[in-house]
């Protein structure tokens, strides 16, 4: 730590930053930072990259794979080179490089201008990770003179040894701003089998491969162009993904099939195990009856008394921890707390199984690698049907999920039948209800009162147990007002909340909302910010739309309006799977109510669902300026 701290003092902000924000996946895996070493760039993604390159880069990893003792072995030497051709590159003058337990980092050197970088410009430090107390993981940066010029030449090299052919990783070839090569070299024994699996994030990429002797396949990319990001896609940082198969007389020698990745795990745990213990089975249980009260106690024991902190020295950074050490620690990580509840939910009788999802959107392919998850969730396998909960958050009740989760690949570890499938949506409620009170001649002393479920709940509820209160009133401004339009909303405070939703009073501004003249009144028809006109930019592509988060929206205004009369209209837009409606009525002779629900539950959205949803963020935009009115006279 020490060292660490006199470290970040030398370095950028942006290094710094980089450096203290560092997170364990003690989750399930921990990735190679960036391993495929553009990885060891700070500066490449940039969405204003101008035409002209910046830099001229390199990579070439080369992969050695041998066997002794009928075991087989893995170890690679990757090679970085980079030119620095424009002005603004002359600042980039410090690379990271990030080490992982499973693949430790030896002969790592530099070179400046056809000199070695001193040793004493190549500083090592442990990561420094804010939920993993134990951890082998460790971070270099090579840190290059101030004055860079115009054509000068860096590059580095360094060697990993595996301790598993497992953890083959999946290689990214990089957005750059102008990649001359990207290249892996196998080399193999003569029986060895080398097939590539390539994910095009969009078009297809020339590329060439070469087997040598039986011996040695190169996969090379020449020449890759810097392509311009587009909006609402998760995959513009890369190119493309290639995920390596190994093959022995046809059977996979690392496991990248389903089967034979439950097959490598299933050796360091038993999958399919129940609690022994059941004299803490049953003071956990008490007296629930059913499967599904039985489970509920399961989940809220070990969420209240498991803390999320992650030992992730060796193994324990990829296979849990024993459910009774869990349980006598009181402490564990994501994959600890599932194991533990699956454990203890089939010791009740239950069909629970951990299953493993990645908290971003990962490219779909045959095959399957341990950097393609970073978090463990539970399954419920209930006749034809199955229910996913996430026991690693204390302040979310039974059956919920994340929704950064939701439509994301989770791999179901059921011995029986492991497979891949998508996770639905936990609730059909709206995840933010918003409830106005009015007086026409008061429009800035209303009243609101707010219930927010869902991820929203949990961000607010989460401050609510462990920030001050400030902080709580800025958390709640930031998420709803992202999402309102013309209302204004202050004077947060906390009603009560329970294990799913949060209720909230506020005071209510709708002065800028409601467009007054000397005789009528308009109320918008479209009151929230959920869609952005950027979007119709991605009509033309073939490419998926990436939305960060689901949105279910209810907005209800109460208005008391003496002497006026409704001039309304009903609007109805529908785009699966979004979907719109806005209409008022007329409560009585004095009060007026306008109703608003947005909705839109898919968060990936291909061929017609996106079309269909291009078009419906079309007509949105269209009736931007919709009105419902309010004219003075008898109705």
């Amino acid at each position: 730590m020490i060292l660490y701290q006199a470290f970040a003092l030398t370095l950028s902000p942006k290094t710094s930053k980089l450096i203290s924000n560092q997170r364990s996946l003690g989750n399930m895996h921990k990735i190679h930072f960036i391993i495929f070493l553009f990885g060891a760039n700070l500066f490449c993604h940039n969405p204003a990259l101008p035409k002209e390159p910046d830099f001229e880069i390199e990579n070439i990893i080369e992969l050695k794979v041998s066997e002794h003792h009928n075991q087989f072995e893995l170890s690679s030497t990757v090679k970085f080179e980079q030119v620095y051709l424009s002005d603004r590159s002359l600042d980039s003058n410090e690379h990271f490089i990030g080490e992982t337990y499973y693949a430790k980092l030896s002969k790592l050197k530099a070179v400046f201008r056809d000199k070695k970088v001193d040793r004493d410009n190549i500083v090592t430090f442990d990561i420094p990770n804010r939920n993993s107390f134990l951890s082998d993981d460790k971070g270099h940066v090579i840190i290059l003179p101030k004055a860079i010029d115009k054509g000068d030449k860096f590059a580095y090299s360094y060697r990993l040894k595996y301790i598993d052919i497992t953890f083959l990783p999946a290689y990214e070839i990089p957005n750059l701003n102008y990649l001359k090569k990207f290249q892996i070299i196998i080399e193999h024994p003569k029986a060895i089998e080398v097939e590539f699996e390539i994910f095009f994030t969009r078009d297809d990429m020339n590329f060439n491969i070469e087997r040598l002797d039986n011996k040695k396949t190169v996969l090379t990319f020449d020449s890759v162009a810097y392509r311009e990001p587009i909006p609402y896609f998760d995959f513009n940082d890369y190119h493309a993904v290639i995920l390596i198969h190994l093959k022995e007389n046809g059977q996979a020698v690392n496991p990248v099939t389903i089967p034979d990745f439950l097959a490598w795990y299933g050796k360091h745990l038993d999958l399919g195990s129940s609690f022994e213990n059941d004299t803490i089975l049953s003071e956990i249980i008490g007296s629930s009856q059913t499967p599904e009260s039985k489970l509920a106690a399961v989940y809220d024991f070990v969420r209240k008394n498991i803390r999320y902190i992650s030992d992730s020295r060796g193994i324990g950074g990829i296979i849990p921890f024993q459910p009774d050490t869990v349980l006598v620690r009181k402490y564990g990580d994501c994959k600890d707390v599932a194991y533990l509840t699956s454990s203890l939910a089939r010791a009740a009788g239950l069909e629970v199984f951990m299953s493993l999802v990645h908290s971003k959107i990962k490219p779909e392919m045959n095959g399957t690698w341990i950097g393609q998850f970073n978090h463990v969730v539970c399954c419920l396998k209930q006749d034809s049907s199955l229910m996913f909960f996430d026991p690693n958050s204390p302040y979310l009740g039974f059956g919920s999920m994340h929704d950064h989760y939701v439509g994301h690949q989770t791999l179901i570890l059921d011995p029986r039948n492991p497979r891949l499938v998508e996770i639905p949506p936990s609730s059909n409620d709206p995840y933010i209800n918003v409830v106005v009170c009015a007086h026409i001649d008061s429009l800035d002393q209303a009243t609101a009162l707010i219930t927010l479920r869902g991820d929203l709940f949990y961000y607010v509820v989460r401050a609510y147990h462990e920030k001050p209160v400030s902080d709580q009133k800025d958390i709640i401004h930031s998420l709803i007002g992202r999402e309102l339009t013309g209302i204004s909303l202050n004077e947060f405070e906390i009603i009560d909340h329970d294990d799913y939703s949060i209720n909230i009073s506020a005071r209510a501004n709708l002065k800028d909302f409601i467009i007054t003249t000397p005789v009528k009144k308009y109320i918008p028809q479209l009151p929230f910010s959920v869609v952005n006109g950027d979007i119709l930019k991605r009509a033309d592509d073939p490419y998926p739309l990436h939305i960060d988060h689901l949105q279910d929206i209810n907005l209800e205004i109460n208005l008391d309006a003496p002497g006026y009369r409704l001039e309304y209209d009903t609007l109805q837009l529908t785009g699966e799977p979004a979907r719109y409606l806005a209409q008022a009525s007329m409560l009585d002779n004095t009060r007026f109510n306008f109703v608003y629900r947005f909705t839109r539950k898919d968060k990936i959205l291909y061929g017609s669902a996106k079309d269909n949803f291009l078009r419906f963020c079309r007509e949105y935009l269209e009736n931007k300026n919709g009105m419902f009115g309010l004219r003075e006279g008898k109705s």
